[in-house]
């Protein structure tokens, strides 16, 4: 009797297993489609770069860059390299250099779900760089992909027969709805993720800019992440994005709906209000096309 109960037992979950499988592969549409897995900077399915800083980089850089997200996409934790090898040779050059990477990688790659932010030591000519992944295993961030894919799937779905504004106002909610900002641990180096936003449901800047960069280009909005300063006296750094909307480009920061969560407050919406965006200012303005400061057309007016 027991024999036949434990036979079953494992008949059905079998058989879960399987109509899971049948369900999870077959009634869906899988993010971004026609993703060509090949491409040398290719992560996964959430999201199709383009290399648009990348190939703005000179080409020391963007080698530096190549050995960098090779490391990443292989879940390193480490990597040592000589300092020549990046083309830098001195400290306060390879730092500045390290950093302008950070920066690029974060703005090119916003699907990297499990790069929270690296460090790195220099003496003299080596260069180690710790990476910080936003999960401590790489089995929950690839569950969390899985969960991830599902959820843009639903957002796709729901926005299917929404006009361009009616999106972009859902996607600035969806992200106040869904995260809240880490007010806990603003400063810690794992929170900079999309994992956070998606599967933590708590975030800092990074994590909701890069969020909102993942869903617009699944839902066919143009939107890069940017990072730079709240204000003039580059006191408070800060990551948002840029959005195309009916041939002009705006600034759209969804930490004001995460950080505030109540839609009944007189700020919950000031990250889609331009103008009161016009103090911010953009750490790399090369990269990006110029921003208009007026209302985005059909968005809360």
């Amino acid at each position: 009797m027991i024999e036949f109960v434990k036979k079953n037992i494992k008949l059905s979950l079998l058989l879960l297993a399987l109509t899971s499988i049948v369900y999870y592969y077959f009634t869906r549409d899988l993010p971004i489609k026609d993703i060509d897995k090949n491409a040398p900077h290719y992560v996964n399915n959430l999201y199709f770069g383009e290399d648009y800083v990348y190939n703005r980089l000179p080409e020391n850089e963007q080698k530096a860059y190549d050995i960098i997200l090779k490391n990443l996409k292989n879940s390193n934790n480490t990597v040592k390299v000589s300092a020549s090898e990046f083309g830098c040779d001195y400290e306060d050059n390879c730092s500045s250099l390290l950093a302008e990477l950070y920066d690029a990688i974060a703005v090119d790659q916003p699907a990297l779900i499990n790069f929270a932010t690296y460090r790195w030591i220099i003496n003299g000519d080596d260069l180690t760089i710790k990476f910080t992944n936003a999960a401590p295993l790489k089995l929950l961030t690839d569950i969390g992909m899985l969960r991830i894919e599902r959820i843009i799937d639903e957002i796709k779905r729901k926005t299917k027969n929404m006009s361009d504004a009616e999106k972009i106002l859902y996607v600035y909610e969806w992200i106040g709805d869904h995260a809240r900002y880490d007010t806990l641990f603003t400063f810690a180096s794992k929170n900079q993720s999309i994992y956070n936003v998606f599967i933590k449901h708590n975030a800092v800047c990074a994590g909701f800019s890069k969020t909102a960069t993942v869903i617009f280009q699944n839902i066919g909005i143009e939107a890069s992440s940017v990072t730079g300063f709240m204000d003039a006296s580059h006191n408070i750094g800060h990551m948002w994005n840029i959005i195309k909307h009916q041939d002009k480009y705006y600034f759209f920061d969804s930490t004001w709906a995460a950080s505030r969560r109540n839609k009944s407050l007189e700020d919950y919406y000031f990250g889609l209000f331009p103008p009161e965006m016009d103090s911010y200012i953009l750490d790399h303005p090369e990269w990006y096309p110029d921003v208009s400061f007026d209302m985005i057309p059909g968005v809360l007016n």
